[in-house]
């Protein structure tokens, strides 16, 4: 879980990993989008998100992320509350659609 102040404005990172019959691939052509429902709830609202890559891992390390935050964050979210962090890539021909942890928002 990761924890974000109600007035900082930061990356909220995901971790992702693609692979072809067993071997790694590089996503970062793929679309990507995230959302932030309250907990337990379905993702109605997708922000644009784009990707980020750590070139000192072997393979590399891909993350989608998504600017969140009152200034100039794509969402702003409520403090003292528990968000569920959803991240879509967006293939060909498979779109997965994954909640990947939670934001607590303080």
């Amino acid at each position: 879980m990761h924890t974000q102040s109600a007035a900082s404005t930061e990356y909220v990172r995901v971790r992702v990993s693609a692979t072809v019959d067993g071997s790694p691939i590089n996503p970062i052509s793929d679309a990507v989008t995230m959302a932030f429902p309250v907990a337990g709830n379905t993702p109605t609202t997708w922000y644009s998100a784009s990707w980020e890559t750590d070139n000192t891992t072997t393979p590399p390390t891909y993350y989608v992320r998504c600017l969140v935050g009152p200034s100039p964050g794509l969402v702003t979210l409520t403090a003292n509350t528990l968000y569920d962090v959803y991240t879509k890539v967006t293939d060909n021909p498979e779109t997965p659609i994954r909640n990947t942890g939670g934001l607590w928002v303080s």
